[in-house]
């Protein structure tokens, strides 16, 4: 997925979803059903990763909460923190900063009646606000790619789309 990731980032693209990265989503969504699809045109995928599948296909509408609540304590983790060989831990500070505060503005969205999801085409302004941060920080910190690629590039979407929203 990293070199998927840079291939994108290469061409020009912010995200997976950006107009005529379709190409690149492609990859990915084929990347995916390769990795979850334990036969392909009946034969034995070779490539098939259960684990992966288990946990890529499932949905835990807890999950990224539970997921943030221990994030949210390693980045105040002092020794990490300031551990000269953990920039993924000091982006993921910075990711976890813009993720709490894109949780507050969603809340205030819904309590002016608007929509708390951010997957809501009322809130495609703030999806693309959050997922243009997180490449950001992806595409400037290889270690944090890596932090991010397992644990939260789903992150705030599974609770309504089961696919994410890149």
């Amino acid at each position: 997925m990293n070199i998927l990731n840079a291939n994108l980032k290469q061409a020009g693209f912010m995200s997976f979803s950006d107009h005529g990265a379709e190409k690149f989503d492609s990859m990915r969504k084929g990347l995916v059903a390769i990795l979850t699809s334990p036969d392909i045109n009946g034969k034995k995928n070779g490539m098939y990763n259960e684990q992966f599948a288990k946990d890529f296909l499932t949905i835990d509408r807890s999950k990224d909460e539970r997921i943030a609540n221990a994030m949210n304590s390693i980045v105040k983790e002092r020794t990490l923190i300031e551990d000269p060989m953990r920039s993924d831990i000091r982006s993921l500070a910075t990711y976890m900063d813009f993720r709490n505060s894109m949780k507050q503005t969603l809340l205030a969205r819904s309590q002016q009646g608007g929509s708390a999801d951010i997957t809501a085409k009322s809130n495609a302004d703030l999806r693309l606000q959050f997922s243009n941060a997180a490449h950001m920080l992806v595409e400037s910190d290889t270690k944090f790619e890596s932090l991010y690629n397992r644990w939260l590039s789903r992150d705030m979407y599974d609770q309504h789309n089961p696919m994410g929203a890149q």
